[in-house]
């Protein structure tokens, strides 16, 4: 498990983007690892802590106590022809 300590605002981006479950995975924002589905990002609050669990779930721990939990991106993997 990778335990990540934010300190600024940070933004997880899962790596992935395809189609599944109705989830519009054309709809791509920048990020610093390139263009994502926006399905495939979320903001993490200052002084949160990231953990990444074995089957891909991240759990941001807000400084404040609360607890968020995303499952790996919905979009599938990434498609090399993306930009």
């Amino acid at each position: 498990m990778r335990v990540l300590v934010c300190s600024m605002l940070l933004l997880i981006a899962a790596v992935g983007c395809g189609d599944d479950d109705g989830v519009d995975c054309s709809d791509l924002v920048p990020t610093p690892g390139g263009l994502v589905p926006s399905a495939c990002v979320h903001e993490v609050p200052d002084n949160a802590t990231v953990e990444e669990e074995s089957d891909g779930t991240r759990v941001v721990r807000s400084a404040d106590g609360k607890v968020r939990r995303y499952p790996p991106c919905p979009c599938g993997p990434r498609d090399s022809s993306l930009p």
